[in-house]
């Protein structure tokens, strides 16, 4: 009996694992990535080596800025299958996201090797590989050639060639390629590294700065300025190995548009924890502000600019949106759609869409609903996507008394459902066909929907679900006897 009552309180053996699966891509397609990964986690300490449960936490990741966490999800998936191009593209969007842009487009060309006809790894390797070229000028690219400048010096006296772990992750035969002046070793040639190291120590926000194993930027500066200086003094042809200088603890740094991404996903998040606390008029005031910012940043240093002001006027939508401007809010998403579109980003152009939808569906203007809905169709690509897509074209036209276009939309929302196994949205999909049905005077098949969205109901053990639907059977099994 102990026993018995110990599984009853343990709360992960009450929930299934199909269910917390389920409720964790509600609250995905909801935009609460933060409670969709929650969901996942606890799924997965039912079933630890779900690849699809472990795929769609990584996407949860990736959506609320959790770079490293996705990257370590899709490197656990390489680990037993090197050839799952689902963690394939995770593990290059995190990189790009984290600014590794040489090893993203690495990954960029191994999903495409295996997934050819998915576009999102054509168009990943188009955006990282501009982003690496682009960034050869910025203060994040000379921080890079500065690293790599100092190992290269640690190299040609040791004679040995080890990967920097700052180069690496966990792909050791992958190197970033070295610059002109990191090879420049001949005592002649030092000069221009000299003139170089010293304008850096001139820019003090940048010298403030710390490496990713807490050494501060100015003390490796002044130790290879200390380095060239021997040098010349002592007429070596090769520099003696830096002085190896203790660890520190990694100052916490402000974010600023030197650090486009780093200061993007700190304002955002801002931006949607104040809206989620039901600040709109302060999530919309922050949007703004930022949206200034990023409008006088230059596309050369930020490649991301477009998208980035693609994502910020979602937020002000969304802000406006929940301030009922909805004028202002569909005026906001048009601007989101076309930054999306200039960017060709079918994911962003599906969200932006997806935003107009919503919006019209608000204000009752049920034909621009399905307008901006039906646009999303070839953009969306995975069964859940579509289930609710479908499911909301179809609603639209129940509201329009189009019942024959709104049965349709609904037999292809069940369809999709069926493919996922979610037992909500197969409840969901099977009511829009019932009730199409049932208008359109269907009243035999109606109920056999009516009973699948029972069905679907009792597997997910919803009460008030159960008490409805079996009432609305009942009355369309009246119907038929009549």
């Amino acid at each position: 009996m102990s026993e018995a009552k110990e599984n009853v309180e343990d709360p992960t053996l009450e929930v299934p694992f199909s269910t917390l699966l389920s409720k964790g891509d509600w609250f995905f397609t909801k935009g609460q990535y933060q409670k969709a990964s929650e969901c996942f986690t606890k799924a997965l300490t039912l079933q630890p080596d779900d690849k699809k449960c472990i795929i769609r936490r990584g996407k949860c990741y990736m959506k609320i800025g959790q770079f490293q966490n996705a990257l370590q999800e899709a490197e656990t998936l390489l680990e037993g299958d090197q050839s799952c191009y689902e963690a394939l593209y995770q593990k290059a969007e995190a990189l790009y996201y984290m600014g590794n842009f040489p090893f993203a487009l690495v990954f960029y060309h191994r999903g495409q090797k295996i997934r050819p006809q998915m576009r999102e790894f054509k168009l990943g390797i188009q955006k990282a590989d501009e982003s690496t070229q682009r960034a050869a000028d910025t203060p994040d690219r000379i921080k890079e050639r500065l690293l790599i400048s100092k190992t290269d010096w640690e190299v040609s006296v040791s004679n040995v060639q080890p990967v920097p772990d700052y180069l690496t992750l966990k792909e050791k035969d992958l190197k970033t390629p070295r610059s002109e002046n990191a090879v420049k070793l001949r005592h002649g040639e030092l000069s221009d590294d000299e003139s170089f190291l010293k304008d850096l120590m001139k820019n003090k926000d940048f010298v403030s700065g710390t490496t990713k194993h807490g050494e501060k930027v100015e003390d490796i500066i002044q130790s290879c300025l200390d380095l060239i200086n021997n040098s010349k003094t002592l007429g070596q042809e090769t520099p003696p190995t830096p002085p190896k200088r203790k660890h520190q603890h990694p100052a916490k740094k402000l974010s600023t548009p030197f650090e486009p991404a780093q200061f993007m996903l700190k304002n955002l998040n801002d931006i949607d924890g104040e809206l989620a606390s039901g600040n709109a008029k302060r999530s919309l005031k922050k949007a703004e502000e930022v949206l200034k910012t990023v409008q006088m940043w230059s596309e050369k240093e930020v490649p991301n600019k477009k998208q980035f002001l693609a994502n910020l006027h979602r937020c002000i939508g969304n802000a406006l949106f929940d301030l009922t401007d909805m004028d202002q809010a569909l005026k906001h998403y048009q601007k989101d759609l076309d930054f999306a579109k200039q960017c060709k980003c079918p994911e962003e152009m599906s969200k932006a869409l997806d935003k107009m939808g919503r919006t019209y569906a608000e204000v009752e203007q049920f034909s621009l609903a399905i307008e901006s809905f039906e646009k999303m169709i070839p953009l969306v690509c995975e069964d859940l996507e579509k289930t609710c897509l479908f499911h909301h074209i179809g609603c639209s036209y129940v509201n329009l008394n189009r019942h024959e276009e709104a049965r349709e939309y609904g037999l292809r929302s069940a369809a999709a459902a069926d493919q996922t196994g979610d037992e909500k949205w197969k409840m969901h999909a099977n009511v829009l066909v019932a009730v199409s049905e049932l208008k359109l005077e269907k009243f035999e098949s109606s109920v056999a929907h009516f009973e699948k969205a029972l069905d679907a109901a009792r597997v997910q053990e919803d009460d008030f679900a159960q008490n409805s639907l079996q009432k609305a059977l009942d009355d369309a099994k009246q119907h038929v006897k009549q």
